[in-house]
């Protein structure tokens, strides 16, 4: 009895602390029907085991900015066969572009403050700051600054009595916009 031949063309897609692995069938599947097929990531050894017929599997945990390999194998009745070629390097990375997504209202318990919630992907530790229009007035201007905390959230508030247009910036990045109604 034999086991199944290498996979074929095995291929990575980065994420953020993972990578996304494809491969092709075997030419051979050996004796038996394949089962299994099993991921390997180098370095660290990092494995994920996928059912057959899938042809994907996602190793997560992975370390942003360092280059992987990653070869699979594949499992029938009578054993494991040969591992793959490895796939070209991947480094799995931060999400590059940063967001920003913003929600505010009005202070239920003070009705001249009006707050903004953001909630950002890749800008902790960094400074965003608010673009803010009020009715009445003929742009956006600077409003201030916050210093996104290590969970990736801010709060901003500040008091007036207007209709509050509001979003943020970040270099290139930009929230949505809010509006938050006049005091009533």
């Amino acid at each position: 009895t034999h086991p199944p031949g290498p996979p074929l063309r095995v291929y990575g897609v980065p994420g953020d602390s993972e990578v996304s692995v494809t491969w092709e069938e075997p030419t051979s599947s050996g004796s038996f029907a394949i089962s299994n097929y099993q991921v390997l990531a180098t370095p660290g050894g990092a494995t994920c085991l996928v059912d057959a017929p899938s042809l994907t599997c996602t190793i997560t945990e992975l370390t942003n900015g360092i280059a992987y390999t990653f070869t699979v194998r594949a499992l029938n009745g009578a054993g494991w066969g040969p591992y793959s070629d490895p796939s070209e390097p991947v480094t799995p990375q931060e999400p590059r572009d940063p967001t920003i997504m913003i929600s505010g209202s009005r202070n239920p318990t003070d009705d001249k403050r009006v707050f903004a919630d953001g909630v950002t992907t890749g800008l902790a530790g960094e400074v965003v700051r608010a673009r803010v229009h009020l009715a009445g007035e003929v742009k956006y201007y600077n409003g201030s600054r916050r210093t996104v905390n290590a969970e990736g959230t801010f709060r901003w508030q500040r008091r007036t009595n207007k209709k509050v247009y509001l979003y943020f910036r970040h270099d290139e990045a930009r929230s949505n916009l809010i509006i938050i109604g006049p005091r009533p």
